[in-house]
């Protein structure tokens, strides 16, 4: 299959390009990129899976990668690229990893389910009309544990069938609808769990049967891991499961995406045996013309001129800098471009040694004590002191601390959440705020290993300030500030440095 244009930079709507250069200038990847600079290896990794996902079996990648680095972008890429490529037939269903399921093939059961009723409903039409047609070669003709959904399968096809009475049994093998009275209603017995593999199986043949392809792209895995290592073995292990099954589909793609941080080899050794070739890295930009190329980037996407030779300029200043990852690759760019320079929390705390073995000392004793494992509780009781210091008279204490994790500025009706481990719930929040408060100005602060951008906002007439920070560094500053009165002046100074001065 040819995919011409692929890696090429793409078309995005201009509507669009504001919100993505909001991100871009903040050092966030992007919710519509259009562009991947260098990292040649794994272009070559999955235009390889691409050449083969019309084939006779279904192949996986695993994208690995540090926070920031780029993962989420390269899906979002390939999303893109499907998108003004309709004609190839390619379905991509980005999602982003459920912490709740990790029964991976119900998990993308449900993706289906939500998002290929119709070619599913017209695939099973149009091959039950089809001459010679045997429904046994959907599903390993009808071996092993297949024999279990031989009913299931022989009634989906069976001739006369309108389109709600398909959908209703494609239902059933999905599990939204699951009691033993829905399977009796057209004469089945009832399915299991354990026969939702074989249904995936099935419903992906279906499909590729009439020249549709799925890209399952399943972002940020390690979020179950942060849930617990247990959920995380148990994920891979109902990973593995899927791709034992991998040479009874035709054709099909899952890529997911997992930060280095995540050993699989030492959660599941089988599993990891199954996909040590099918793992790809994304390394750090560092190769001079790549960066070169990023930054006449960011100048054409910020309107920037530039002058001549300062492109070269900011590659020097920008490699020796030695930056963690290529997310503060890009932020270092834009505020070269826009004339800007963040200060470093850690050079400003290294200036007064007695302020930097305070902070140093309650870390240390924070994290012995336990006192860093319930930070979502203990951290808005330092929070309220800083408030309170700096005058801020008007919050509403209904909103304050655990039920939000944020609290409301009734008289500039700003209001400020904290995250912490999770962003799922976030848009809803804002909505509500929003819908039933009346607010539309919003400061999110966000862990820096968690993707959150502007273009998860798209709420109109409202104002979203996104700032990466670090919970357990701001907690322990906001601590030490309640207890050294003598030191509040350079400790206020650091608080405003991680927050951006948004209190002011």
């Amino acid at each position: 299959m040819e995919y011409n244009g692929l890696w090429d930079r793409l078309t995005v709507d201009e509507e669009k390009m504001d919100t993505i250069r909001k991100d871009w200038i903040e050092g966030k990847v992007p919710d519509l990129p259009f562009v991947i600079i260098d990292q040649e290896k794994l272009k070559e990794h999955i235009s390889e899976k691409l050449s083969n996902i019309a084939g006779q079996r279904m192949v996986t990648t695993i994208i690995k990668a540090q926070y920031g680095d780029g993962k989420t972008n390269v899906l979002k890429y390939l999303s893109l690229y499907f998108v003004n490529h309709k004609d190839l037939r390619i379905l991509l269903l980005y999602s982003r990893a459920d912490v709740e399921q990790t029964d991976f093939c119900i998990y993308l059961l449900q993706q289906l389910q939500d998002n290929c009723m119709k070619e599913l409903v017209e695939g099973v039409k149009s091959l039950r009309n089809t001459d010679r047609f045997n429904p046994a070669i959907l599903a390993n003709n009808f071996n092993d544990d297949f024999s279990h959904i031989r009913d299931y399968t022989i009634k989906l096809f069976e001739q006369g069938l309108d389109d709600e009475t398909i959908t209703n049994i494609i239902y059933l093998g999905t599990g939204r609808l699951y009691s033993k009275g829905a399977f009796g209603k057209h004469g089945l017995s009832q399915l299991t769990n354990f026969n939702r593999r074989e249904i995936f199986v099935l419903f992906l043949n279906i499909l590729a049967q009439c020249d549709y392809r799925i890209i399952f792209a399943v972002d940020e895995l390690e979020k179950i891991y942060d849930k617990s290592t247990r959920r995380m073995a148990y994920f891979f292990n109902s990973y593995r499961e899927l791709v034992d099954l991998f040479n009874k589909i035709q054709g099909h793609y899952l890529i997911t995406t997992i930060t280095n941080a995540v050993d699989i080899a030492s959660l599941s050794q089988p599993f990891w045996g199954r996909v040590e070739n099918d793992v790809v890295y994304i390394k750090k930009i560092t190769e001079e013309s790549d960066l070169a190329e990023l930054v006449q980037l960011m100048a054409e996407l910020l309107n920037v001129e530039i002058r001549e030779g300062k492109v070269s300029d900011i590659v020097s200043t920008i490699s020796r800098k030695r930056l963690d990852s290529n997310r503060f690759v890009i932020r270092a760019i834009g505020e070269a471009l826009k004339g800007n320079h963040s200060i470093s929390f850690e050079e400003e705390l290294a200036k007064d040694e007695q302020v930097k073995a305070l902070y140093n000392n309650a870390y240390t004793n924070a994290k012995d004590d336990g006192g860093l494992k319930n930070l979502t509780r203990a951290f808005f009781d330092p929070l309220e002191y800083y408030l309170e210091t700096l005058e801020y008279k008007n919050i509403d204490e209904n909103l304050f601390r655990r039920d939000y994790q944020a609290f409301i500025d009734i008289v500039s009706k700003k209001a400020f959440f904290f995250l912490f481990n999770d962003d799922s719930k976030i848009k809803g929040r804002i909505q509500e705020f929003i819908n039933e408060k009346g607010i539309n100005r919003f400061v999110v602060f966000v862990p820096k290993e968690l993707t959150v951008t502007h273009s998860m906002f798209d709420f109109a007439g409202v104002e979203v300030k996104i700032i990466d920070y670090d919970p357990t560094q701001l907690f322990v500053l906001m601590n030490i500030y309640r207890k050294n009165f003598d030191k509040q002046k350079e400790i206020f100074r650091l608080i405003g440095i991680v927050t951006e001065y948004v209190f002011e």
